[in-house]
């Protein structure tokens, strides 16, 4: 009886390899090498990627795909923007304040100041090399949802229902080549990171994972 059911059952098919041809197209555990590039962590570097999440501004552009690069000690994030590859590094109160005048970048989170601030970079500290521009004006200023799920292939909630909402600042330089980004979240915590606009052909490999 064996015999015939090995004849005559259908073999299961093999399972197709994954394929990764873009950036944007990234998943969990997967990986992706830079190549030499101003920002020493990154230059000629390779990351797994931790997880997805995103981004909902609620701007013309509102749904935007964050990847958590692993392989570093500092918090890296990933999204592409048309043909650049957007770079954010977390940075701390210590950090900020090295780089910026810490009033002006109080002034500018204080709701009844406007959303049309502009700041100047006073320093730029050798380890945030090729991170930092030097002078940043306000594109953004409005409530925004993080989402901790990928939501490529299907629609966001409409109501933030699962989403964690926070006040969202975003300052772009004269160039285009760095920005500032600033979540303050429920209770006061601040998350800042700066921003650095890379060419996606600095992104010279990628490879699927592996399960």
């Amino acid at each position: 009886m064996g015999f015939f059911k090995s004849i005559f059952s259908k073999s299961e098919p093999e399972p197709t390899a994954r394929s990764l041809d873009h950036a944007s197209d990234l998943e969990p555990k997967d990986i992706v090498k830079f190549g030499f590039s101003a920002q020493q962590i990154l230059s000629n570097q390779s990351f797994k990627v931790r997880k997805v999440q995103t981004l909902d501004t609620g701007g013309e552009h509102k749904k935007k795909t964050l990847f958590t690069l692993e392989g570093s000690d500092k918090d890296l994030r990933l999204s592409v923007e048309d043909n650049d590859a957007e770079l954010a590094l977390q940075i701390y109160p210590d950090d900020v304040s090295q780089i910026f005048n810490v009033d002006d970048f109080v002034e500018m989170l204080d709701p009844d100041s406007g959303v049309h601030h502009m700041l100047k970079s006073i320093g730029k500290p050798e380890d945030f090399a090729g991170w930092v521009g030097s002078t940043y004006r306000q594109e953004s200023g409005q409530n925004a949802y993080l989402y901790n799920q990928d939501y490529r292939q299907h629609r966001m909630p409409t109501d933030g229902s699962t989403g964690h909402e926070f006040s969202y600042y975003k300052l772009i330089t004269d160039d285009r080549k760095y920005a500032l980004e600033v979540h303050v979240l429920d209770g006061g915590q601040t998350n800042v990171y700066l921003i650095a606009y890379l060419a996606l052909n600095k992104i010279e490999e990628l490879w699927p994972s592996a399960a």
